[in-house]
């Protein structure tokens, strides 16, 4: 397929992303850049001869097809490589010599039945070469067995189910295998996608797993990205689901690491196989789909299985605990409204971006003069040692902290020099648009799916400890609103066409408002219940004057520590934020208090509470435990007691918000 010369996938990219079709394109030429005007004309008829090339063709006449003789069967593939060196198609010929040794020819049985599903009178099951240690069957299935397996299917009550693809990314994974689990005795693995292997037909499983999985309990690790892999391929489930990852996370979202093989070990004392043994680690790494499908049952049947046996142990310890309600009528639901988010992503207009990266480029060349003036000579800026040298040692500016490898550059140090040096400001702002340049302005174009021309963010449950959602790949709760260029790129962000809207549902000042009620201040719930300028209302009480000579300082003030009070910002932190000197960030701060006692009761409330209960908790019951709240650290401690104060406020907004995407998800439904 010829293409368009000198325009290469991610023009094409975003081409299509802003124009959806060729015809389009053409009747948008004069919109373009003369460079890319000029190569679409002159290759007008390779664009749409490509097109005509790639479009597969759906009518073609064939007659019924034999499924035996569209099933790719290999008996010897080690004859293919004479043809492959022939033609020197030499990556599949080391893959090959490296999966069937000569010495060791690989004998596969080569016969299909006519209905490759049809019921033997005494179906065969096929068990892999499992370790001694593994208390379970591991059984690959054929075309022989896999009626019995549709049988017990059927017959569960629960099924534990695992999928294997040759990507971690959901939307661009290849579906591998599936491995199902319902009984503790044994597990099935269906290889589907395996290279150079026997594989049973796709299509046709899951046709047939459709109807066997019907409003059975599903159990499974991470269950959302299981379901986006298999609705992706035609097999979309809408069954009550039970996932291990998010019990074990509701159950303790203090810890880090809620792997399957963690959960396994905590709760089973059962070590798995790491997926290591299976593809490798680091450069010499490969993907699932090149593990044999003898190997790779084994691994997958044993995550089926360990899902099965943590079920009842969890379904147990969530009964038993206060979080019930939440995690059966809040988190389980939520995965199949975060799947839909997920699978649907966004679409971006790159032309909006590229004009914002030429702008940034500008600004930072201003920046790095400006700094490049100062210092008296050219450096590398991002170098944190050769800026802390400039600003330290030669420049003899007063430095905070002093690690291992020399003199902090953190914003936080630059942050406090900033009131008084207008150099740290400037680096800071040759920071913050740096970051947005690599993190936004760069990347996002890159992260187009090339399948769907949409950018598709993983939104995730089980990562920040009060509930709150987290996204990544990229992060799009990050992008900043403060500044200009941070405003110019969230307009890149676009509905699909004229015909859809991007729908945008908050909560106004939701997290002072749970202040107000949790506090019982009067001040806060009368500001409230009258609609009036919340910060400006405080501003007033703070400074002691009439709302309606609150100037913009003030109240930006009130708004920093009213955002701040519930993080547990100090007068340090203060100052930074409004460039004020300490004793005025203190005068400000006891004057708050001073005007609401109700908060700074509140305040020491939670703190008392946690201290007694080593845990805080939100208005529907979440729990985050406090083990650090008696610690003898004083640094540990105050954490821990900052967490005291903002779990409840914060895990209680997560709760609320995530009520109302399951109710706006029914409606849009």
């Amino acid at each position: 397929i010829p293409g368009v010369k000198s325009i290469g996938p991610k023009t094409a990219a975003m081409l299509l992303s802003e124009y959806q079709t060729l015809d389009n394109i053409y009747a948008n030429l004069d919109k373009l850049k003369p460079r890319l005007q000029e190569v679409l004309r002159e290759n007008k008829e390779n664009a749409y001869l490509s097109r005509q090339l790639a479009k597969i063709d759906t009518d073609v006449p064939i007659p019924k097809p034999n499924l035996e003789h569209l099933t790719f069967w290999a008996k010897d593939l080690r004859k293919a490589i004479p043809l492959l060196e022939e033609y020197e198609i030499n990556s599949i010929k080391r893959k090959i010599e490296l999966k069937y040794p000569e010495t060791n020819a690989t004998k596969q049985q080569t016969e299909y039945q006519d209905d490759i599903f049809k019921e033997k009178e005494k179906p065969q099951e096929e068990t892999t070469e499992t370790e001694e240690k593994m208390p379970f069957s591991a059984i690959l299935v054929n075309t022989l067995n896999f009626v019995t397996l549709l049988k017990e299917l059927k017959e569960a009550k629960q099924i534990s189910l695992d999928t294997e693809t040759d990507s971690p990314e959901p939307m661009l994974a290849n579906l591998v295998g599936i491995s199902f689990c319902m009984d503790e005795k044994k597990a099935y693995y269906l290889p589907l996608g395996h290279q150079l292997a026997v594989n049973l037909p796709l299509l046709e499983v899951l046709r047939h797993l459709e109807d066997a999985l019907k409003g059975k309990l599903l159990l499974g690790h991470n269950l959302k990205f299981d379901l986006i892999v298999l609705a992706r391929n035609g097999l979309e489930l809408d069954n009550p689901l039970f996932d291990t990852m998010l019990a074990a996370y509701i159950l303790d979202p203090g810890t880090l690491n809620y792997s399957l093989e963690t959960c396994a070990l905590n709760e089973l004392n059962y070590k798995m196989i790491p997926i290591s043994d299976l593809i490798g680690k680091g450069k010499n790494q490969s993907t699932f789909d090149l593990v044999e499908p003898e190997k790779a049952c084994i691994y997958s049947a044993e995550d089926a299985w360990a899902v099965y046996k943590l079920y009842p142990v969890y379904r147990r310890k969530v009964d038993f605990s206060v979080m019930a309600n939440l995690f059966d009528t809040i988190e389980l639901p939520l995965i199949k409204v975060l799947q839909q988010m997920e699978m649907n992503g966004v679409a971006i207009d790159c032309s909006v971006l590229s004009e914002i990266s030429h702008q940034i480029n500008l600004e930072l060349k201003t920046l790095t003069d400006k700094i490049y003036a100062f210092a008296g000579y050219e450096f590398n800026i991002n170098s944190t040692q050769q800026l802390a040298k400039l600003l330290f040692e030669e420049k003899k500016l007063p430095y905070g902290r002093k690690t291992k490898t020399g003199y902090s550059t953190d914003n936080s140090v630059l942050e406090e020099l900033a009131i008084d040096y207008e150099i740290a400001g400037i680096i800071i702002q040759y920071r913050q648009l740096s970051k947005l340049q690599s993190t936004y302005v760069s990347a996002l174009p890159k992260m187009i799916n090339p399948q769907t021309g949409r950018i598709h963010s993983s939104f995730n449950q089980t990562v920040t400890s009060t509930g709150r959602l987290s996204s990544s790949n990229p992060n799009l709760q990050n992008i900043p609103v403060r500044t200009e260029i941070g405003r110019e790129i969230r307009k890149a962000f676009c509905a699909k066409d004229a015909e859809h809207l991007i729908l945008d549902a908050d909560y106004s000042q939701i997290e002072l408002r749970l202040l107000a009620l949790m506090s019982e201040d009067e001040v806060l719930i009368d500001a409230f219940k009258q609609d009036l300028d919340i910060h400006k209302r405080m501003a007033a009480k703070i400074f002691n004057v009439d709302i309606e000579k609150v100037t913009p300082d003030q109240r930006r003030a009130a708004k920093t520590i009213n955002f701040g009070i519930l993080y547990g910002m100090g007068q340090r932190k203060l100052s930074r934020e409004l460039g004020i000197s300490l004793n005025e960030a203190k005068d400000i701060i006891d004057g708050y208090y001073a005007q609401f006692p109700s908060i700074r009761n509140f305040i020491n409330q939670c703190v008392n509470k946690a201290r007694q209960q080593h845990y805080a908790e939100t208005l529907f019951g979440r729990r985050l435990y406090l083990p650090n709240i008696d610690s003898k650290n004083q640094g540990l401690k105050s954490e821990a007691e900052r967490i005291a104060v903002n779990m409840p406020i914060q895990g209680t907004a997560a709760d609320l918000i995530k009520i109302a995407m399951l109710n706006i998800h029914k409606q849009i439904d």
